[in-house]
């Protein structure tokens, strides 16, 4: 018995159809609907859809559906450049088109094909059909199988409809069908050509993040460990459901990849940072360490001081002691400076003072023509400079030219066009050095200014700097309990967010991090 559809409901299962691609839904739910739909309006007991991929030159089914036999599968999750499916279907085999199968030639031909009746028909091997029947004590009567044809008509696909209400498809329905599948094809092939743009954004995403920590070696794997910090804080407020403050936290699915990327991209401006600032390794570090060039200057000074007297005459004085004092005052000039040029030395008057009278010692040279000597301080006035730095490596300028990474972050972030879904990424990174109390850099930020995302980006990549243990400008050993007091003292001070950090040491995250990440050496609390 013909079944006709009535303009009403053909324009309805149209509309619909729009609806389901305009949804926002994921393509597990999309593939569902869209069968489901299909079937139920040309009366079809069952169906399939089949997506090609290029990878595998492949027919691959992502939805499958049959009403008398219960069943309705649909693949968990959908990656357009990588397909996943239930059944494989080969569109070659040894080299040639596989013809044979019907779903294949449909692809291959951009053709529709109806059989009205499995017995009847010679074109096709329906040698799985009838396997699959008797395995499931069932009947395939008629199949109609439709091209979906995507841009520049190209087939994405097929669609392939089973059993019609146990008769054949009719002309009318067929119609209708076709301009069904054309829309289909038309909204499927978008919404491919949408998830495979999403796929290479991320992808190139990734690769600038990698780029960022193979800048140093020292710093390689930071922005991938930002994220994955970043990312299980998230996590487990989104568990808590007891926390008077994070008892509703939540993100949608975009917010969460906006959140990922803004952490995998926070530190993009260290592409600009130089190498030698980036990586400073001691208060004299540029290109090279001075501190080599001042033991050479030391050493000159020293040996200037022996020849001005010689051995003989000072033991015809008996003045022998002289000697032994200079060396042993050298040793321990030459010592000093080492500790004070790793940062291990505390740099208040005293020693500031002591830095000074190194300085004051002059090197008689002979210059490069031999012909005069040249005079030289032993210590000059920027490499004294340098030495005075009390907190860390950098002096000044340097410590300038490594904050404003976060502002040529800001730069570079915010001439990428984003998506709306995405139009966070810029503020999210970029507060990443803001604190809450406004001493932050480079905007000073207050706590007012930061949501929760920046504040959990803001904790995730202070405790990741300071828990590596191949820094190259830390001379300790920074170990997890260190670790933990000097973020407390940063959460007593409000650079970081006290709450979230009491939320971070209760939920043992950061024992789990250490776990994954740290030599148990370092891990010494529990």
């Amino acid at each position: 018995m013909t079944q006709k559809v009535s303009a009403d409901k053909m324009l309805a299962m149209l509309i619909n159809t729009g609806h389901i691609f305009s949804s926002g839904k994921g393509f597990s739910q999309i593939f569902t609907e869209l069968l489901d739909s299909v079937r139920d309006i040309t009366s079809a007991d069952g169906g399939s859809l089949y997506i090609y991929d290029h990878a595998s030159e492949t027919l691959k089914v992502v939805v499958i559906g049959n009403k008398t036999l219960g069943i309705s599968k649909v693949v968990d999750t959908f990656d357009a450049l990588k397909i996943d499916g239930f059944i494989e279907v080969p569109t070659r085999i040894d080299g040639e088109p596989n013809l044979r199968t019907v779903s294949v030639c449909s692809y291959l031909q951009n053709r529709k094909i109806l059989i009205n009746s499995l017995d009847d028909d010679t074109e096709f091997n329906f040698n799985n059909t009838r396997q699959f029947d008797k395995n499931n004590n069932y009947e395939t009567h008629n199949l109609l199988i439709l091209p979906l044809v995507g841009h520049n008509n190209k087939v994405i696909g097929v669609l392939q409809l089973i059993n019609c209400d146990k008769d054949v498809f009719s002309d009318y329905m067929q119609t209708f069908v076709d301009a069904i599948a054309g829309q289909i094809g038309t909204m499927l092939s978008n919404a491919l050509l949408v998830n495979e743009t999403q796929e290479l954004m991320s992808a190139i995403i990734q690769m600038i993040g990698v780029a960022i920590d193979e800048k140093s070696p020292h710093t390689a794997g930071h922005c991938q460990r930002v994220v994955e910090i970043t990312m299980m804080i998230v996590e487990e407020l989104e568990k808590t459901k007891k926390h008077p403050i994070y008892k509703d936290f939540s993100l949608t699915t975009e917010q969460r990849r906006e959140l990922r990327i803004a952490a995998l991209l926070h530190d993009i401006g260290k592409i600009i940072t130089p190498l030698h600032i980036l990586d400073k390794r001691t208060k004299l570090h540029t290109v090279n360490d001075k501190i080599s060039l001042l033991y050479e200057r030391m050493r000159a000074w020293e040996l200037a001081r022996q020849l001005q007297q010689t051995e003989q005459k000072l033991r015809e004085e008996g003045l022998e002691h002289l000697i032994s004092s200079t060396e042993k005052k050298y040793s321990e000039d030459y010592q000093f400076l080492g500790e004070v040029n790793a940062g291990n030395v505390f740099i208040d008057e005293e020693v500031t003072k002591r830095l000074e009278t190194i300085a004051e010692r002059m090197i008689e040279s002979p210059n490069t023509n031999n012909e005069k000597l040249i005079t030289q301080q032993v210590i000059d006035s920027e490499e004294l400079n340098n030495l005075k730095i009390k907190r860390g490596t950098l002096n000044p300028e340097e410590r300038k030219i490594m904050e404003d990474h976060v502002s040529i972050s800001i730069r570079l972030l915010s001439s990428i066009p984003w998506p709306s879904n995405l139009k966070r990424v810029v503020e999210i990174a970029g507060a990443h050095h803001e604190t809450l109390n406004g001493s932050g850099y480079p905007n000073k930020l207050t706590g007012d200014d930061m949501d929760l995302p920046a504040r959990v980006l803001g904790l995730a990549d202070r405790f990741e700097g300071l828990s590596a243990p191949d820094r190259p400008y830390r001379n300790v050993k920074m170990t997890l309990s260190r670790v933990m007091s000097i973020m407390e003292n940063m959460a007593e001070e409000q650079e970081i967010d006290d709450t979230l950090f009491d939320f971070f040491k209760e939920n043992k995250l950061h024992l789990k991090y250490a776990k994954k990440h740290l030599p148990p050496e370092l891990i010494d609390v529990q």
